[in-house]
């Protein structure tokens, strides 16, 4: 069964992101599906994420695995096509969608969208679209997004269901009774808040026994005063309708109570947030395209987990809300709003953060070896011997691994962005410093170099396979076990 996840606007795409992350440590589904939707699809948190897939799924497709194998790194089969359906395609469900894909370029306009100059102007409707929306809003260019105004966006959403793809995910839905779909986005903002209430909608409509959840992000930082952005950003001193999160808390407000009465046929959504009068600001600010590319947060982070909470759900195990708090602060420690393992829901599932990063090091160390081409070396690592794999066939085979570098090093920059927000993860040391690892067990890595791991490798194996492959079986099933005693 391959579960269906929408990551609308530029915090959905950020919320797919950790979801990518949680997939590579071995939670996810047997299959995942993932679908931005982003009117700006040039947009940098967009863009970062999509690239993030592809390195996944170039990793991915080089390992087999079976359905015993769940847990393991890089489990999940994520399935994307770097494509665009065309005439000559079959069509299919994209992985990105933009909803103002119909308007021509240069009429991303929700005037021009409405039709206000032409068939509304001869009817009463031009009075409603006048009391609704101001000059300003109706001029406004949608092509890097909805500025804040979700109504606006709400509009164009409802074109998704005319798209050739909707009848073909309308399809996969319907003839699957145990399907699943999940939604990222924000409710405070302008594309994701207006996508979330059509896109669940239409889907619960479009297959009634499909299971619909969504992670709603109530507002988790601030963007700089855009009338002060007016007088500091040149390119923006035309522009007359932006985001101002002193409106954030209002949207988020109404946005609520809506889902409140209107939402019982939703199956399941989780709410989140964080304290806005002591949340991060944004500086470096844009309002779409490639510039729009805020730091990874770990608000995002918790969403991934919702999105897994939701699949892994059976039978009738499900509330139509639920409000996700951490421990932390606490009556005692007031002034502490780090998040640390404990109020993260992978306590039960094993130390995953610890795992992929002690991945993260025993990749990068044999890679330095295999590019110093240390053949001598490599021949004396345990389980690349029990493989029957000789240091020179490693090394000449290094650059298959250069996907898994590149992974590596991205999951690096985004435990960093993670560990150093406002409200901040505390479980890992943001640079992933070996000898420190552990936020909480700050001594059990101060000693032995990462490679003693190979001892506990030998004869996991039946057969040969190719070097990626072998490396992430073998260290998915590698053991921690505490040292400094």
């Amino acid at each position: 069964m391959t579960y269906y996840v929408f990551g609308i606007g530029g915090t959905g795409a950020r919320c797919l992101e950790s979801l990518i992350y949680l997939c590579a440590m071995g939670l996810g589904p047997e299959k995942l599906h993932p679908i931005l939707v982003d009117p700006d699809t040039g947009n940098g948190n967009l863009c970062r994420t999509r690239e993030l897939i592809i390195k996944y799924k170039e990793i991915r497709d080089k390992v087999n695995y079976a359905p015993k194998d769940k847990g393991s790194f890089f489990y999940t089969d994520v399935l994307y096509q770097d494509t665009q359906n065309d005439d000559t395609t079959q069509v299919r469900i994209p992985n990105v969608f933009n909803p103002n894909s119909d308007l021509p370029p240069g009429m991303n306009t929700l005037r021009h969208f409405i039709e206000y100059n032409t068939d509304l102007a001869a009817t009463d409707s031009k009075y409603l679209a006048d009391l609704l929306f101001s000059s300003d809003e109706m001029d406004m260019d949608m092509a890097q997004g909805y500025r804040g105004v979700p109504s606006i966006g709400s509009v164009l959403m409802t074109n998704v269901q005319k798209h050739p793809f909707w009848q073909v995910l309308k399809a996969a839905l319907q003839n699957d009774l145990d399907s699943k779909v999940f939604i990222f986005a924000s409710v405070f903002g302008g594309t994701g808040a207006s996508g979330y209430p059509v896109i669940s909608q239409l889907l619960k409509m479009a297959s009634k026994t499909s299971r619909i959840g969504g992670a709603l992000l109530l507002p988790y930082f601030k963007l700089p005063d855009p009338k002060n952005l007016i007088n500091q950003i040149n390119n923006l001193e035309q522009e007359k309708v932006l985001p101002d999160s002193n409106s954030f808390m209002i949207n988020a407000k109404a946005a609520c109570e809506f889902y409140q009465n209107n939402f019982s046929g939703i199956d399941s959504n989780y709410v989140l947030g964080d304290d806005l009068d002591n949340c991060m600001q944004y500086e470096n600010y844009s309002i779409g395209s490639k510039d729009q590319k805020n730091d990874a947060h770990m608000i995002e982070m918790i969403a991934a987990y919702a999105a897994v909470d939701f699949w892994e759900k059976t039978e009738d195990n499900y509330k139509t809300f639920y409000q996700i708090q951490v421990n932390n602060p606490t009556d005692s420690e007031p002034s502490s709003t780090d998040i640390i393992a404990k109020d993260i829901p992978h306590i039960k599932k094993g130390l995953i953060f610890e795992r992929f990063s002690l991945l993260f090091h025993y990749v990068k160390e044999l890679y330095d070896q295999m590019d110093k081409s240390n053949s001598n070396l490599l021949d004396k690592v345990a389980w690349l011997r029990d493989l029957k794999y000789r240091g020179n066939d490693v090394v000449r085979d290094r650059n298959e691994i250069k996907p898994l570098i590149e992974f590596c090093d991205s999951f690096k920059n985004w435990i960093h962005q993670t560990h150093t927000n406002r409200a901040r993860l505390d479980i890992l040391d943001p640079e992933l410093v070996l000898t420190c690892l552990v936020s909480q067990n700050k001594e059990d890595y101060t000693k032995p170099p990462i490679n003693h791991i190979d001892t506990k490798l030998c004869g996991k194996h039946r057969s040969k396979s190719n070097l990626s492959e072998a490396l992430l079986k073998a260290l998915s099933l590698a053991k921690i076990e505490k040292r400094g005693n």
